[in-house]
C-alpha cells in the first residue's frame, strides 16, 4: 500500500466516519448500513489530490429514508470538505449493486470489486459472495467481450464497405474500448472505464506489448473523414490494423484457456 493510499485510508476510518456517524439523517440508522470505501483511495491509484469517497450501502426501506433533499437517484454524490480533502459520499441498496454485477457493468464491477470495508461488513454478504467468485466472473467477461470484439469488427469492415463515416467512426471507438478492456482483463488488470482508462488498460505485460498498435489506430481515426476518395474509403488500412491486435488477444485467450468466439452474442457486453 503506497504511502499517500495509507494517508487518505486512516483519514476516511477517522475524520470522514465520524463526520457521518454524526449526521442527522444518518446516525439513527447507522446500525443498518455498511460503509465501503471505493474509488481511487480503495483501488490504490490515488495520487496526493485524490477524493474520498464512501459508499453506504443499505436496504430499500433505509435508502429511501436516508436519500431524501440528495440527488443519489441521479447518479451525483454529496459532497463536502474535511481538512482541505474532498468527501464524496452517496448512498446505494445492495440489489441495486447485485442487478450490475449480474449485468456485469463495466464500472460496477471495478468500483465494488475494490472496496475497504469501513463498517458493517455483515451487512453486504451478498457482495462479499459476488466477489469471491472473481475468476469465474473473468473469464465471463474476456469470452464475452472478445467475441462481441469479433462480432463488431465484422461490422465495421461492411461499414468501410458503404462509405458510412459516421458509422464507421462510432463502431472504430466501439472496437478501441474493447480492445483496451480485453487487454486489461487478460493482464488482469484493474481498470476504471470512466477516468484514466488508457493508461490503466495499458498497464499490464500485454498491454505494454500492445500500446504501441493501440496508439497508431487512434492515429489514423482521424483520418477517416479525410477520406474523400471511395477507392481510399474502402481500402482503409484500419481493419488490417485492428485484425492484428484482434489475433494477438485471441492468441493470449486461448493461452490462457479460455474460448474464442462464442455460439451467440452476450449483449452485456456491448458497449452503450
Amino acid at each position: 500500500m503506497k504511502d499517500i493510499q495509507i494517508k487518505l485510508l486512516e483519514f476516511a476510518k477517522s475524520d470522514c466516519m465520524s463526520y457521518l456517524l454524526n449526521l442527522p439523517v444518518i446516525a439513527p440508522y447507522s446500525d443498518q448500513i455498511s460503509f465501503v470505501l471505493v474509488g481511487s483511495v480503495a483501488s490504490g491509484l490515488c495520487q496526493e489530490n485524490s477524493d474520498i469517497d464512501i459508499a453506504l450501502i443499505c436496504d430499500d426501506k433505509i435508502y429511501k429514508i436516508i436519500s431524501k433533499n440528495s440527488s443519489w437517484d441521479k447518479g451525483i454524490p454529496t459532497e463536502t470538505k474535511l481538512n482541505g480533502i474532498q468527501l464524496h459520499y452517496f448512498g446505494i441498496t445492495s440489489d441495486k449493486i447485485k442487478a450490475k454485477l449480474e449485468q456485469l457493468d463495466d464500472i460496477f464491477l471495478f468500483v465494488y470489486s475494490n472496496v475497504i470495508i469501513l463498517k458493517n461488513e455483515q451487512k453486504i454478504e451478498s457482495l462479499n459472495a459476488f466477489i469471491k467468485k472473481a475468476s469465474k466472473i473473468r473469464r465471463q467477461r474476456i469470452e464475452g467481450k472478445l467475441d462481441m470484439l469479433l462480432r463488431r469488427l465484422l461490422a465495421f469492415k461492411q461499414c468501410l464497405i458503404e462509405k458510412d463515416i459516421m458509422v464507421t467512426y462510432r463502431i472504430c471507438m466501439d472496437l478501441i474500448t474493447i480492445c483496451l478492456k480485453v487487454i486489461a482483463l487478460l493482464d488482469n488488470v484493474p481498470f476504471d472505464p470512466r477516468k484514466r482508462f488508457f493508461k490503466t488498460a495499458l498497464s499490464g505485460e500485454l498491454g505494454q506489448k500492445l500500446q504501441r498498435k493501440v496508439q497508431i489506430i487512434f492515429s489514423e481515426l482521424g483520418k477517416i473523414g479525410q477520406q474523400g476518395d471511395d477507392e481510399a474509403f474502402i481500402y482503409s488500412d484500419l481493419p488490417g490494423k485492428f485484425d492484428d491486435i484482434v489475433q494477438c488477444l485471441s492468441d493470449e485467450t486461448v493461452k490462457q484457456g479460455f474460448r474464442v468466439g462464442l455460439e451467440k452474442p452476450d449483449y452485456r457486453h456491448m458497449e452503450n
